[in-house]
């Protein structure tokens, strides 16, 4: 029969890594054409950049060569009359109806003598005189969100004025990055050279503001502006994936547009889900796959406890008849060993089933992140209960046979009191009892582990309710005891017979149908690494009282608590 159970377990473990090798294959099948498909489309996001730089500085160099044209008719005319200035200025000046361009004609001290747009004068051109412009050469300058083109007019070797082309930053994006749409929320944005935002589609009221120097109000949506300084100091490449600090990761292209002195960085952006949407499809296949799998195993899961439920009994039933006529002493010793042998059983099992479902757990949580209807998401929430259900029984299996770690701290017994009564509140068993409280609340902290000790005290209640199926009182009661502390558990259910007293506490010991045997085996065990004991008093038909004492101080003779 060991043979078989054996044979039993390779095949099952041989299934599980196939199938875990498959699902590897698939995710990483996936995350491979998610990342090709994200790095085509990075590549068209660059060329957008690119193109529209191109088509900026092109639109530059024309109104450049425009107002170096202007410039050198008005050096053969005369400029102080407006009237030829202005015949000059329409016969070479080009006319744009989807981008304002003004241009102004000034004298040498910056002082505007014609203005093809016909507003008042706003600005102060004076800072012209301190542009060292040579003859035949064109200055292209931005001033805060006004571009600027300038060129002399001169006449032999003086300076007669200057030709100024104006246009507005914000028109200039309109016409080129407006319209730019990368996907349904992607699109294109630009600043400068020193990390001022010149346009943003979504943002307009961060514009004018710099990514250096970026006030508290700029990080309601960014922790930090280190890509795009990456960017200005030319330590990034020119398109890539983003990780960003918090929501969703960018895929981002950008290319720089440079004209005299100016310089802007185009940048077109999308959300890199939205790129890789297509591929979220096929999840829900891989999603149905999972739930396969996971039924599978647990079937299997369950076919194996059944078949060595019974291989167990059969063996155990086979000793006691053979050991049925020796001496009490040759019982203990074949007791112990059947112990020993279930314990190895268990925990044989419980490393078989726990690996094959810390896996199934990795991959469903995977799923769960990335699920976006109702539907998946709701379904894999139920694998993973059951998973955490399956989990809980094996962890029980195995607790009496390997001795799990301790971490001690210092804890106030009523409110872990207080805690395990919590998680059992909603348990349906819990509905027709009633919960007495007679709690000592100037109690001392006791030095145990506390996740622990509530496990013991979740097994007391829940033992003490399903001696009650009708309904009952349960008392719980904490108190001072000399040095030690007492917390008592007393119901009002069926009680224990007489003969049983003794086996409460044996692994594996159970009167109730769908019971382990293990839960008081595991309680005594944890009470006893914390240096203290526990004992039950109990009258068939008159309910039980379990009590639980434990030193106040993490030390009992010299000696410290330990595993």
């Amino acid at each position: 029969m060991k043979r078989q159970f054996f044979i039993s377990m390779l095949i099952f473990g041989i299934f599980i890594f196939v199938i875990s090798a498959l699902i590897t294959l698939n995710v990483f099948f996936q995350q491979s054409l998610q990342n090709e498909i994200a790095e085509q489309f990075n590549k068209q996001q660059l060329l957008i950049a690119k193109t529209i730089t191109s088509d900026i500085q092109l639109l530059v160099g024309h109104l450049s060569r425009e107002c170096m044209s202007i410039s050198r008719l008005l050096s053969r005319s005369n400029l102080n009359n407006v009237n030829n200035i202005k015949d000059v200025v329409d016969a070479a000046f080009g006319k744009r109806e989807d981008l304002r361009v003004s241009v102004k004609i000034l004298d040498p001290d910056g002082v505007v003598r014609y203005s093809s747009s016909g507003e008042p004068v706003k600005i102060d051109y004076s800072f012209v005189k301190r542009i060292n412009l040579q003859r035949g050469e064109v200055n292209i300058l931005q001033r805060d969100r006004e571009l600027f083109i300038l060129a002399g007019i001169y006449r032999d070797s003086s300076l007669m004025g200057f030709v100024f082309y104006e246009t507005s930053i914000e028109d200039i994006a309109q016409k080129f990055l407006a319209p730019i749409t990368s996907g349904e929320r992607g699109y294109a944005w630009m600043m400068d050279a020193k990390g001022n935002l010149l346009y943003h589609p979504t943002k307009p009221e961060m514009v004018g503001r710099n990514v250096y120097h970026a006030e508290r109000f700029c990080f309601d949506c960014h922790i930090s502006f280190e890509v795009e300084k990456k960017m200005l100091e030319g330590k990034t490449t020119e398109h890539g994936r983003y990780l960003a600090p918090y929501g969703e990761d960018k895929i981002l292209a950008f290319s720089k547009a440079s004209f005299g002195d100016v310089s802007w960085i185009i940048c077109v952006s999308s959300p890199y889900s939205e790129v890789t949407k297509t591929t979220k499809d096929s999840m829900r296949l891989y999603s149905w796959l999972i739930i396969s799998i996971f039924i599978t195993i647990s079937s299997g899961a369950l076919l194996t406890i059944a078949i060595n439920k019974r291989r167990v009994k059969a063996e155990e039933r086979l000793r006691y008849i053979e050991m049925e006529e020796k001496l009490e002493m040759e019982k203990q010793m074949m007791h112990a060993e059947r112990l020993a042998a279930l314990g190895r059983l268990a925990a044989g099992v419980a490393h078989e089933i726990g690996n094959p479902l810390t896996s199934i757990s990795s991959f469903v949580q995977i799923l769960k992140e990335r699920a976006e209807d109702d539907f998946a998401k709701e379904s894999l929430d139920t694998i993973l209960n059951h998973i955490h259900r399956i989990a809980d029984i094996v962890r029980e299996m195995s607790s009496f046979s390997k001795v799990a770690p301790i971490e001690l701290s210092y804890v106030e017994i009523n409110n872990l009191i207080e805690q395990s009564l919590e998680l059992v509140r909603y348990d349906r068993r819990m509905q027709h009892i009633k919960v007495i409280k007679s709690l000592d609340h100037e109690l001392p902290k006791a030095f145990v582990d506390g996740n622990q000790l509530s496990q013991v005290f979740v097994n007391l209640i829940l033992n003490a309710v399903d001696a009650m199926p009708d309904g009952g009182i349960l008392t719980i009661t904490s108190r001072r005891q000399n040095s030690n502390i007492e917390i008592e558990f007393s119901d009002t259910g069926v009680g224990i017979p007489k003969e049983n007293i003794g086996k409460v506490f044996d692994p594996f010991f159970t009167t109730r149908a769908k019971g382990t045997g293990l839960g008081l085996s595991v309680s005594y065990n944890i009470i006893k690494r914390f240096n203290g004991g526990i004992n039950v008093e109990s009258e068939e038909g008159k309910g039980a009282k379990f009590t639980i004492s434990l030193p106040t101080r993490g030390e009992k003779n010299g000696q410290h608590i330990g595993g």
